[in-house]
């Protein structure tokens, strides 16, 4: 007998596990948002002059590799926008016909007698529905595998927003270094040399400051981005568990 109760519960509503309107693509739709936001930044500081000034005084050419590392964690963010997208909009389909859910032999989940295409989501389905028992320990190693399959691949990019703000430390300490060497050069004080000295004592610390002042904003920029497909990774997960365990409950129980 079908258990009313559960199906009503994942068929009945616009999302199923939060009782609210789903909104496909959310995640995507805010990175697309925050990048919008960005690229206006971007050219507001273009259109002043201050990102030419900051290339063209800096020697170590540190700024411009933090830019590039910035540019490449921001395209993979792109990239795990687009997929934690698609496996949430999956998981909405799935939910929105839990009535006709099942797990194959196979490991697969099907819907009635059409299997489902594979991806995580439809994997971990269609591994804690091959059999309806309680098997907790078979559960967490497949919540084990979708975590690392949803969430494994941020590491890389965490680490690349700590990346950027050493590279800035680095360009302070060389910039600083270049302040110092201009000044350990100094035997006599001479008045016609002091605009010099002070120009070559200038350069340093401009070198140290713009550096950090780069790492730094782009360290904020991509943990942001970050932080962002975290908490959505963490969501689909929760959902995911949630249903599967509902699923589970139904086909215990004989649904």
């Amino acid at each position: 007998m079908r258990d009313i109760n559960t199906e009503t519960r994942f068929a009945g509503a616009s999302n199923p596990l939060e009782g609210g309107a789903y909104c496909p693509f959310l995640l995507l739709l805010q990175w697309l948002t925050f990048i919008g936001v960005l690229a206006f930044m971007l050219w507001a500081a273009w259109r002043y002059g201050f990102i030419q000034n900051i290339v063209s005084t800096d020697v170590t050419k540190l700024s411009v590799i933090i830019a590039l590392i910035f540019a490449g964690g921001t395209v993979h963010c792109a990239l795990r926008c687009m997929f934690l997208s698609r496996q949430a909009d999956e998981l909405h389909s799935l939910i929105a016909e839990a009535a006709d859910l099942r797990g194959g032999v196979d490991g697969r989940v099907y819907l009635g007698a059409r299997p489902v295409n594979r991806s995580p989501i439809a994997d971990y389905l269609g591994g804690a529905l091959a059999r309806p028992g309680r098997d907790e320990d078979k559960l967490s190693r497949l919540y084990e595998v979708l975590v690392e399959r949803l969430k494994g691949a941020h590491e890389s990019g965490w680490f690349l927003a700590g990346l950027l703000v050493k590279l800035g430390l680095l360009g302070t300490v060389i910039g600083f270094i270049l302040m110092l060497t201009s000044i350990s050069g100094v035997v006599t004080l001479d008045p016609s040399q002091i605009h010099l000295f002070f120009s070559e004592m200038t350069h340093g610390m401009r070198v140290a400051l713009n550096t950090t002042l780069v790492g730094l904003v782009g360290t904020i920029l991509l943990g942001f981005q970050y932080l962002l497909l975290d908490r959505s990774a963490e969501r689909l997960l929760a959902d995911a568990t949630h249903f599967a365990e509902a699923v589970r409950g139904r086909g215990a129980n004989g649904g």
